[in-house]
């Protein structure tokens, strides 16, 4: 269900950002609309403020964080959410996430 959430919330997301026509009314009504209820139900269904990332990661781990980690660029309030923040620094400190992010190998799309 979560896997389902998260892509319907990327859709949105990048359909907006591509079909804006650069309309900045259209792109903070969205984001202070649509989306910030997307993310807050997301928080809320699945328990990513306390559950996630204390197992086996899985694909919906690395889904949830490519998300988040690609927003921050477009919508500067992923960084104001705490649970968010938090989620992407426990996902980056992950030991293996951490080696692989600090080596030759990486190369960030920012």
């Amino acid at each position: 269900m979560v896997e389902q959430q998260l892509q319907d919330i990327k859709t949105a997301f990048l359909a907006t950002l591509i079909n804006d026509g650069g309309d900045d009314a259209k792109w903070k009504a969205y984001c202070t609309g649509s989306l910030k209820t997307e993310l807050t139900l997301l928080v809320k269904y699945s328990a990513m403020d306390k559950q996630w990332l204390c197992g086996q990661l899985s694909y919906v781990d690395f889904m949830a964080y490519e998300m988040l980690d690609g927003m921050r660029a477009h919508y500067t309030n992923v960084d104001r959410c705490r649970t968010f923040t938090q989620y992407c620094e426990r996902f980056e400190a992950l030991p293996a996430i951490k080696a692989y992010r600090s080596s030759s190998e990486f190369t960030s799309g920012q």
